[in-house]
Parts: structure tokens; C-alpha cells; sequence
């Protein structure tokens, strides 16, 4: 199933589905549960992420630090015009997961499932469309690269302009 992107006057929104999804998901869970394990028994992950308050580890699910529980982990998108490539970090590894899925471009938001939508909205999407390297018309020719990091405290969001090597952090922190 293709990567659904919706751009409209007050959005940009890139909505993941299917097996796409579904084979990002169970990688991240599947680092979740080996952090927490590991957390459980030893009280850090290979010496990082340690856990601090011994009552912690009584707690299920991995710890990362203050903003960082289960399904914390930066999602990497590079669209270039027909295709875009996926990168998922998860903080546990130094490697990415790489998926890559083809474009659709939607006047509105799909309701295939399963789905993953990463959304720049309202005050961030104004600040990324007052951004003096952004030409909307090149949203999705390669030229920016769009990096979303979940935590539990919310999304932070980049935009990445490959032709000037600038980025933007459009996150409203507001928010958290």
C-alpha cells in the first residue's frame, strides 16, 4: 500500500499503512521488549539507558530516559517524486530499519489500516511555510527530507532542505 500524502492549505500530512506499518511496528516492539527485559534484570540496556530508582524495574516497558517509554523512536522520510524512502531509528540500535513504499498524493487523509499518520499542522505548518527555504511546490521532489521523532511527551518535527543544507525545527512545544 502506498504512502498516502495529504497536502492541503494548512497541512501536510504523511500517512504509513499496511504491511509498511506493520513490519515497523513489530521491529520497534520487538527493541521495546528486549530494552525492557534486559532493564528488568540488569537495570540499564548494554550499560546505557540505565534505571536509576530501583522501583522502576518494577514497572512493564522500556525506560529511555525522561521523555522516552515504549514506541519512543524517529521516523526519517525521503520523498522523491514516485517513491519515498523510510528510515526508523529506535534510541536501543545504531542502525535504521530501511522501508521504502511508493507516493500517492491525496486531497484527503486515507482510512486503510493499519495506519501511522506523522502531521505538521496548524502553528507548525505555519512556521514551516514561512521558512524562507521552503518552496511548496518541491514538497515531495527530493528536496526536503522530514524527520519526526516520537516521545512520550509528543512529536518533534524537522525539515531537512537538502539543496541549502538547512533545517528547520517546526515543533510547537507548546504543546507538551
Amino acid at each position: 500500500m502506498p504512502i498516502t500524502i495529504v497536502s492541503a492549505a494548512t497541512a501536510l500530512c504523511f500517512v504509513l499503512t499496511g504491511p509498511l506499518v506493520t513490519t515497523m511496528l513489530a521491529w520497534v516492539d520487538e527493541l521495546d521488549n528486549e530494552v525492557d527485559r534486559e532493564q528488568r534484570a540488569t537495570g540499564s540496556y548494554h550499560g546505557r539507558f540505565r534505571v536509576h530508582d530501583p522501583a522502576r524495574r518494577h514497572f512493564k516497558g522500556p525506560h529511555y530516559g525522561v521523555c522516552g517509554g515504549s514506541r519512543c523512536f524517529k521516523t526519517i522520510l525521503h520523498p522523491n517524486g514516485l517513491n519515498c524512502a523510510v528510515e526508523v531509528w529506535h534510541p536501543a540500535t545504531e542502525y535504521p530499519l530501511l522501508l521504502e513504499d511508493a507516493i500517492e498524493i491525496a486531497a484527503e487523509a486515507t482510512t486503510k489500516v493499519p495506519q501511522f499518520p506523522l502531521k505538521i499542522l496548524n502553528i507548525e505548518f505555519q512556521t514551516l511555510t514561512a521558512w524562507v527555504h521552503w518552496t511548496s511546490s518541491e514538497s515531495f521532489s527530493g528536496r526536503y527530507v522530514y524527520q519526526f521523532g516520537q516521545t512520550t511527551l509528543g512529536c518533534a518535527v524537522e525539515v531537512h532542505d537538502l539543496r541549502t543544507q538547512t533545517m528547520i525545527d517546526v515543533t510547537d512545544y507548546a504543546l507538551w
